[in-house]
Parts: structure tokens; sequence; C-alpha cells
């Protein structure tokens, strides 16, 4: 029982606290289920002139603000073809999409939905406890239609469009 305590109280001495915050995990996109928006991630962090960051900053913009910046990033081209829907890298709800630089690319509506639904969770989570900055993980970035992620050569494929003001 001495040793018990003795040890409690050297933890609590050594962290200052019993309880941790949990703090919510970065978002990951699972690529398996989402190839074309991985693609364009990675586009994004590795090809493009110049390249854009991996932790980025949620703004939590208003609706207003953020149809803006989805206008901004070419994503017009996106609304002819029926299925598709536009991905922009970086994400609307981040500060950094508010800056100059943009990655676009058309993508499925399917997998669009999902990164929405996903980023919406993030945004939620990270307004209730007052987190603003994350990282963006891949998972598989090796599954099938996915591109620039493994260190292949950064050729442009015709479906990224970058916008540098």
């Amino acid at each position: 029982m001495l040793l018990s305590t003795l040890s409690l109280c050297l933890t609590v001495a050594i962290t200052g606290s019993l309880a941790v915050e949990a703090v919510p995990p970065d978002i990951t996109f699972l690529c398996q289920e989402m190839p074309d928006i991985c693609t364009n991630i990675c586009w994004a962090v590795r090809c493009a002139n110049p390249t854009l960051p991996e932790q980025l900053t949620l703004d939590f913009p208003s609706d207003q603000v953020r149809s803006q910046r989805l206008n901004t990033s070419s994503c017009a081209r996106c609304s002819k073809n029926k299925g598709s829907s536009c991905n922009t890298y970086p994400p609307p709800e981040t500060s950094e999409s508010g800056g100059k630089q943009h990655v676009s690319r058309c993508v499925p509506r399917e997998q669009q939905s999902k990164q929405d639904a996903a980023m919406a969770q993030l945004v939620e989570a990270y307004r209730r406890n007052g987190r603003r900055t994350f990282r963006i993980n891949l998972g598989n970035p090796g599954a099938t239609g996915v591109k620039y992620c493994l260190s292949e050569r950064c050729g442009n494929d015709t479906r990224e469009e970058q916008v540098s003001a």
C-alpha cells in the first residue's frame, strides 16, 4: 500500500495532475476509399510549385467565406461533369485556403462527400476544445488509383489545377 501511494505521489509530482485532457487525433483520409482525394493532397504537398504545408490551421469560416474560397480555386470546371465535385487543397475550412495558392482536382462526388463529412467532424471537435492546427494523414497511400504519394514522378496527369496569384 505504501509503495502504490508513493508511486501515485511521484506520478502527480512529475505530471502535475492525475487527469490528462484527451486531444482528438488529427484527420486521416483512407486512400482506398478516396484515391482521388489522396492524389490531390499528395500533389499539393509533394508536387505543387511551391509545395503546400501538411500542417494546416482551421479558421472556422462562414458559409459565404467557404464558398468564396472554393470559387477562387478553379472549381467551376468540375460542375461540367454531373458525377464530379471539386476537391481543393488546402481545404476551405483552413486559413491557408484564404491565401494565394490552391490546388484543385475534379473528383467523384462520393469521395468528396466522405472528405467533407470527415472535415465537418474535425471542425466540430476542434471548435469545442479550442484547437486550431492539425496535420493531414493519409491511410494506405499506396492504394490502387492513388498517384504522387510514394515518390512517383510529379508529372501532372492533366487533372490537377494549381492557382497561384
